[in-house]
């Protein structure tokens, strides 16, 4: 009996080291894998954020984590009618030129717009000081009176006889106006990391608008169609776009909140 357990113990022993030299290389050839992880701080792929960049747009959108220290981000929003009236104060002011408020505000009231920006981190953790760059196309439609436009236009035309005209046929003196913008924008940003995947950040930087298109017409399509018209409004629309991209310059605030996927 004792025999037979002798050689119960050494098959059993035998079959462990057997085992031992099948699995151990297999288990040495994973270590290598976790060094992958070392190269990534565990953040995950594509953040979820909700944003405001003041005084452009309030909105949302999503982040890519294209590596530890590098996001790239696309934002869609709108610009509500208190940022616009504070965009329009602010590029006057620091221009010096307060005849341009008015269209400054009215490019940007009743828009859509979508920013993409790039944004790098200094430091590999989560949490820290960042530098972000952005461009935002806007496209917006409103109405501005012909008497601002005649304020802020330099082709010294007598913008009176199209007031007269709109007048007399029983319409407003206003002019429909829509506006394409091209925005470039740097910020400093400071981020934090919380628990439950959340971010959150706040920047400061500066806007400057670098491309406007402007297109004008009023609710009279005699005037609009006549030669008269058609000379004065695109006069008007080479005038408005160059002032828009003079004027166009304000500082920005920016707070966001991130949830990681």
């Amino acid at each position: 009996m004792a025999i037979r357990l002798k050689s119960s113990i050494r098959t059993i022993s035998k079959l462990f080291l057997l085992v031992q030299v099948l699995v151990a290389p297999k288990l040495m050839a994973q270590d290598p894998e976790p060094l992958a992880d070392e190269n990534w701080d565990g953040a995950p792929l594509v953040s979820l954020e909700a944003r405001t960049i003041f005084p452009l747009y309030i909105g949302a959108g999503l982040q890519l984590h294209a590596s530890p220290q590098l996001r790239i981000g696309l934002d869609f929003g709108k610009t509500p009618g208190a940022y616009a009236e504070a965009i329009g104060s602010t590029a006057s002011k620091v221009m010096g030129n307060s005849d341009y408020k008015p269209t400054i505000v009215a490019a940007f009231s009743d828009n859509s717009l979508y920013r993409t920006y790039v944004r790098y981190t200094f430091s590999e953790e989560m949490s820290g000081w960042a530098v972000e760059f952005g461009l935002t196309q806007i496209s917006s439609k409103g109405e501005e009176k012909v008497s601002d436009v005649a304020r802020v236009t330099s082709n010294g035309q007598d913008y009176r006889q199209i007031v007269n005209t709109i007048s007399a046929l029983g319409y407003r003196p206003y002019v429909n106006m829509r506006t394409k913008m091209l925005l470039a924008d740097i910020m400093g940003v400071y981020q934090w990391e919380f628990p439950h995947s959340l971010n959150f950040s706040v920047g400061a930087g500066l806007a400057k608008i670098t491309g406007a298109e402007v297109d004008l017409s009023t609710d009279v399509p005699q005037f609009d169609s006549s030669k008269l018209g058609i000379a004065l409004l695109s006069l008007a629309e080479s005038d408005l776009a160059s002032g828009i991209e003079r004027y166009g310059l304000s500082p920005i605030l920016s707070f966001d909140v991130a949830y990681a996927f």
